[in-house]
């Protein structure tokens, strides 16, 4: 019997799909009930192609178990090996088996040996079944956890991965930050750094730090910093700020230092974090705002005292200008009464009022003098007054745009300050008498 003979004979008692594997060709083939399909040997059949295997194997596919039965064949054109496969329940294989060996052994004239293969057979399928019914529910339970292993495990991955990159960006994050950043053990012991810590200290690894001393490598102190508030956040479990300054070279720097507790799975405090955020230059602004203020202090007090001044003379002025105007209006009448006496030849009367006309004019330049040195004292207080405030509102301006081009200032200390600034300017403003009209435009007085 030919190779497509035995196939065409198998076809006619197992109306399944089933495969046939010709050793001679090295051929695989599927055969359905309408064709012949040579594929490629599949990975899971090789191992029992190879080793010439006869019986029945146990497979399980996702939630489905198959059974598969391999039959060496002895044919004409050489051997093969004839592959059937079902279910647990080996309702085909076992109605096929009953039926086509007994055919296939008579064709053979072999009915003695085929029904004896017919029995081992299926007292094989029988052992199988029943190792199959007792294996089944463990194997389920196998499958089970395998599958809830699965899922844990690309879960866990999964994880694992977003992890990865998310501390690759958080590295890259803190190490990208200005301030120095560091966490240290109960021991003050230093366990992570950023690249920012090792500008401070001009440490050029960081490896270097681990396991030092903070206080020793970061700021060269022989015993833990005395502003240190370690204990405290250990004790409270908060996070504690507070203003320091270091000594650095010939330079004081100011550093605004928060540290925060770091803890466990227990929530045991196990770490501490540390940051220093420098605020150097705003403590450098506080006092360039103080020494603004006093200076403004100084000149309000230097303006209010040439007011001062100016008011008296004004005063003075006003009495010279009243005496003046007498004089003039008593110049006026002896000038009247000397072109009477002319006109009535009094001459005595005339020398007398001649004497009194001289000394009135004489007093008349004095005055005079007076009144001019007056205006000139009062010119030069109004152009000292005029400098100092335009060195005051130069000062201010200067301050207000160095503010302005600054960007690390907190909300309350921008309040503070415009608030100072707008407060010194209306101050200015008022003491020189500028008002605004409904144009928006200043006037003075």
């Amino acid at each position: 019997m030919t190779m497509e003979e035995f196939i065409d004979l198998v076809r006619q008692y197992f109306h399944h799909v089933f495969f046939f594997y010709n050793r001679e060709s090295d051929l695989f083939y599927k055969v359905t009930e309408d064709k012949i399909e040579n594929i490629q040997i599949p990975e899971i059949l090789k191992p029992y192609l190879l080793e010439n295997f006869s019986g029945a194997k146990y497979f399980a596919k996702k939630d489905k178990q198959i059974v598969f039965l391999f039959v060496q064949v002895t044919l004409s054109n050489g051997e093969g090996v004839l592959i059937l496969y079902d279910t647990k329940n080996l309702k085909n294989l076992a109605s096929f088996l009953g039926v086509f060996f007994e055919k296939y052994m008579k064709l053979q004239n072999n009915a003695a040996q085929f029904e004896k293969e017919v029995e081992f057979l299926r007292d094989e399928l029988n052992e199988c079944e029943t190792t199959v019914s007792k294996l089944d529910g463990q194997v389920k339970r196998l499958e089970s956890l395998i599958d809830d292993y699965k899922l844990q495990i690309e879960g866990l991955e999964e994880s694992v991965q977003i992890l990865r990159k998310s501390r690759k960006k958080m590295l890259k994050l803190i190490d990208g930050m200005k301030n120095p950043l560091f966490s240290i053990d109960l021991n003050y012991e230093l366990n992570n750094v950023n690249e920012a810590l090792g500008r401070f200290t001009g440490v050029d690894s960081l490896p270097k730090f681990i396991g030092s001393k903070c206080f020793k490598t970061i700021f060269n102190f022989e015993q833990p910093c005395k502003w240190c508030k370690i204990n405290e956040v250990v004790d409270s479990k908060i996070s504690v700020s507070q203003h320091i300054s270091v000594n650095k070279g010939d330079k004081k720097i100011w550093f605004e230092q928060t540290m925060y507790p770091i803890f466990d799975e227990e929530g045991r405090v196990i770490e501490v974090g540390e940051i220093l955020q420098d605020i150097t230059e705003q403590y450098e602004l506080l006092e360039d705002l103080e020494k603004t203020q006093d200076k403004i202090k100084k000149i309000s007090k230097d303006r209010i005292h040439a007011l001062n001044e100016v008011n008296q003379l004004k005063s003075e002025y006003q009495k010279l200008l009243e005496g003046y105007n007498s004089l003039v209006e008593r110049n006026q009448k002896l000038t009247n009464v000397i072109e009477k006496l002319l006109k009535e030849s009094h001459v005595g009367q005339i020398i007398d009022l001649k004497k009194e006309n001289n000394a009135l004019k004489v007093k008349l330049e004095k005055l005079h003098t007076i009144i001019e040195r007056l205006k000139s004292e009062v010119e030069n207080l109004r152009k000292k007054e005029r400098e100092n405030i335009k060195k005051s509102i130069y000062s201010i301006d200067r301050l207000f745009n160095m503010i302005t081009k600054r960007g690390d200032f907190k909300k309350e200390e921008y309040e503070k300050v415009f608030n100072f600034i707008s407060t010194q300017l209306e101050s200015i403003k008022n003491k020189l008498g500028i008002k605004e009209d409904g144009n928006g435009s200043e006037s003075s007085n």
